[in-house]
């Protein structure tokens, strides 16, 4: 990514953008220098249900937000070569923030492997 950004090249980026914060930082600040865009990939920022959501909440329709949970759960086809945390939770992470405009004060996380125990999420 930073090479294409060094040779003035915009940027479109499968998320996530980069493994360690300092990394994205720096990435963002070479963009912003270069007058480049860097876009990650979160379509679900797009999405009408999600922008209806983001509607409902900056109009107080939905009252104050005070506790979101996702859950993430594949009912369908089993993919193995796929791992949840780097596959689908930015997706989850990227409309959360996306909906409340604001950073959370706290966090948890669980997860855990129950088809294949050989690819346990350690917290």
């Amino acid at each position: 990514m930073a090479k294409c950004l060094l040779h003035d090249k915009d940027v479109y980026v499968e998320k996530p953008l980069a493994l360690r914060a300092e990394e994205g930082r720096q990435l963002v600040q070479l963009a912003s220098e270069r007058n480049r865009i860097l876009m990650v990939g979160h379509i679900l920022e797009y999405h009408p249900a999600i922008l209806e959501l983001r509607r409902l909440v900056r109009n107080g329709e939905l009252g104050r937000l005070q506790y979101i949970h996702s859950s993430r759960l594949n009912l369908g086809k089993l993919r193995t070569e796929e791992n949840i945390l780097w596959s689908f939770a930015p997706h989850d992470i990227s409309a959360i923030l996306f909906l409340l405009e604001e950073m959370p004060i706290r966090v948890s996380a669980h997860g855990g492997s129950y088809v294949d125990p050989r690819r346990w999420i350690r917290h």
